[in-house]
């Protein structure tokens, strides 16, 4: 890079805390960086790897102005694809590192491959990418819940699809919290629902209801031992479903199963009809919790 085009980058920046330096990056160095990526759950790409070695090997890599990135904690959060080639060529590059990004700028981030929302998710909780997933099929099925989209339009991919900036704004707005993974992720598996339907729904009933017992709901859905409300119901209904019967069952049909299980069992009654016909609707409300409730 240039005299002409670094100052052209720190102008760009000025005011900012985000660092630069003009680093000999070493594989040794290289190798040392991608020690640091412990917030960073994007899988790496091996065929983008493959290609950067053979661009290195060939000589040529160009080292233009995008520059390797670290965060406020540290860690690497752009340019693994490349330390990773470094390593691999066993050849030593000039390259820019920016230190101290903000983890909001993880998303405009592009070098490589594409981040998905669930990648921007990842690095900003420091969580597992399975578990960004979830988070991100929770916070789309709410939007639509809070749209009113009406359930034909659910399987169509063109129906809803958020721009990063709408996505960013949505996840900001639910702030669907991921500490209830592990029981949603326990009553999605004893129901056989999908883990972003449960975790959406366990977070609309939390919402409505702050103080309801979500856990406890949650746990009997995903044990079955010792209960004979509606959560058995729904179990033993979801569990025995195959072939068609089983396609029926998409995800605006499920989440409105949880909901009217959820109702159900807030009042201490039954399920009177586990078939998709009875889960064309959503429920028109969420059900405070009788004083009461099984356990």
């Amino acid at each position: 890079m240039s005299t002409e085009q670094a100052e052209q980058v720190r102008e760009h920046t000025r005011g900012s805390k985000i660092q630069w330096e003009y680093l000999q990056v070493t594989p040794e160095l290289a190798s040392e960086f991608l020690g640091k990526t412990e917030c960073n759950t994007r899988p790496v790409d091996l065929a983008t790897v493959e290609n950067y070695v053979q661009e290195i090997l060939d000589g040529e890599f160009v080292d233009g102005h995008e520059a390797i990135a670290f965060d406020e904690h540290g860690c690497l959060v752009d340019g693994v694809h490349r330390c990773e080639a470094i390593v691999r060529a066993g050849v030593t590059l000039p390259m820019w590192a920016a230190k101290g990004v903000p983890s909001d700028f993880f998303d405009k981030m592009n070098r490589g491959r594409n981040r998905s929302f669930a990648d921007v998710v990842a690095a900003e909780r420091r969580i597992e990418a399975p578990d960004a997933k979830i988070i991100v099929a929770a916070t789309t099925i709410t939007a639509k819940v809070d749209m009113r989209m009406p359930k034909q339009k659910w399987r169509q991919s063109k129906a809803f699809k958020p721009s990063a900036r709408t996505f960013r704004l949505m996840a900001e707005k639910y702030a669907i919290p991921h500490q209830l993974l592990e029981h949603t992720n326990a009553a999605a598996r004893g129901t056989k629902m999908q883990k972003g339907v449960v975790l959406a729904g366990a977070y609309l009933i939390q919402r409505k209801c702050p103080d309801a017992p979500v856990v406890s709901f949650l746990q009997g859905l995903g044990t079955g031992k010792g209960i004979t409300d509606a959560r058995v119901q729904l179990r033993d209904h979801t569990r025995g479903l195959k072939g068609e019967r089983k396609k029926a069952w998409d995800q605006f049909t499920q989440l409105s199963a949880l909901l009217h299980c959820w109702n159900a069992w807030a009042r201490g009654t039954e399920l009177k009809n586990l078939q998709p016909s009875a889960f064309e609707r959503l429920p028109s409300s969420i059900r405070e919790p009788v004083d009461k409730l099984p356990e």
